[in-house]
């Protein structure tokens, strides 16, 4: 009861009216340091964003860089096989005729020694296999290419890289065989070919081939200059082989 007789006082009825007051402290808001955390929550979470796009941007690139490193592999393989298979023809061609060219001057030298000498047909049929040479000229182009712009690397397996330069270090030793002995082989079909007239009409003999040191000076120059020419043939067609070889188990897709 209270004190003025009425009843009991409801204390909800108290409070009606009264309008409730925030405190200091939420009228001031979330603290500096809540909102220093939260923004550098954002500031984290926007940054690893661009990080992974940053990641599958560089993957992507990498990627395509990869499938056009490969096509450009690829093309090489065929265009460098192409010009492996277009030299291998002209090549055993080449190697054939100087074997002959030297199986011929070392005969004719044999024969003229012999007495007494032979008849004319043996003569003919010797200087029938005196042709001048054959004129061979390996395509490289395109494995200087590979080489000289660094794109060798694109091809992955070592073997196929290191045949591909000893290839080109056979035709390199080729070259330089070929320029050094030109002149002996030039000069001494020239000089036969004074002596000895076309079709022999001109009554060449053996006894008459016989009696000039120059001419067998000039038959053992020929002689000895296909006989250097076919060692670096044999040896350029061996790498030939082995570039093929190599080629042709490297994958082309």
């Amino acid at each position: 009861m209270a004190a003025n007789g009425e009843g009991p006082v409801d204390s909800r009825e108290s409070t009606r009216g009264v309008e409730h007051t925030a405190s200091p402290a939420q009228a001031a808001g979330p603290s500096p340091k809540l909102v220093s955390r939260i923004q550098w929550r954002r500031l984290v979470g926007e940054f690893m964003v661009i990080v992974v796009g940053v990641l599958v941007a560089l993957a992507v690139d990498s990627a395509a860089a990869n499938r056009q490193e490969q096509r450009r592999a690829s093309e090489y393989v065929t265009w460098i096989l192409t010009d492996l298979r277009a030299t291998a023809d002209p090549l055993s061609a080449a190697i054939r005729i100087d074997e002959g060219i030297d199986s011929a001057s070392a005969q004719l030298l044999r024969t003229l020694g012999r007495s007494p000498l032979p008849g004319p047909d043996s003569l003919i049929d010797i200087f029938g296999r005196l042709t001048p040479t054959a004129v061979l000229d390996p395509l490289v182009a395109t494995v200087d290419a590979l080489v000289e712009s660094g794109d060798l690397r694109l091809l992955a397996d070592p073997a196929t890289r290191l045949a591909l330069l000893k290839y080109r270090a056979a035709v390199t030793s080729f070259e330089q065989i070929r320029e050094l002995w030109a002149p002996f082989m030039v000069r001494g079909f020239q000089d036969v070919g004074t002596r000895v007239c076309p079709n022999f009409t001109c009554g060449a003999t053996w006894s008459e081939l016989a009696k000039s040191p120059a001419f067998q000076s000039d038959i053992f120059y020929i002689g000895l200059a296909a006989r250097n020419r076919t060692r670096a043939l044999r040896r350029l067609s061996g790498a030939l082989d082995d570039a093929i070889a190599a080629l042709e188990g490297t994958p082309t897709t």
